[in-house]
């Protein structure tokens, strides 16, 4: 089953992650943080604009929580009772999505340093902090 939200991001691989991007254009190419990177995603396959909104936490919040994601579905981590990072369900156990950097991730160059951009995780899980699967509207 192929998803346009997935194809989107596959589109987007390497993109830098960069806190609070969502999707604006920095030294020739988009940057994006993990949820500005979800939201693009569902907003440029028709979806809503949600990208100035809606944080890890708040996608959270008005997920429909899933058992058996789908691709295009959300995978969400975070501590106990804290949502901090969102990533795309591709299928066969594997996400997409913004990762490698964090609120101090603001310029490119450091970025490029760390290896912060959208790109593929080998398992859902490949934080401890794995919370479970939403399902946006």
């Amino acid at each position: 089953m192929s998803s346009p939200y997935v194809s989107w991001m596959q589109m987007h691989l390497g993109c830098w992650y960069i806190y609070g991007g969502k999707g604006e254009i920095i030294e020739n190419g988009r940057v994006f943080d993990c949820s500005g990177a979800v939201t693009c995603a569902y907003h440029e396959n028709g979806g809503p604009d949600w990208r100035q909104t809606h944080s890890a936490a708040k996608l959270y919040d008005v997920c429909e929580k899933v058992k058996d994601p789908q691709p295009g579905d959300l995978c969400f981590y975070g501590p106990p009772g804290k949502i901090t990072h969102v990533m795309m369900y591709v299928g066969d156990g594997r996400v997409i999505g913004a990762s490698g950097g964090n609120n101090s991730t603001v310029k490119v160059e450091f970025a490029k340093k760390i290896g912060a951009k959208i790109l593929y995780r080998p398992k859902v899980q490949y934080r401890a902090d794995f919370r479970g699967y939403g399902r946006l509207p």
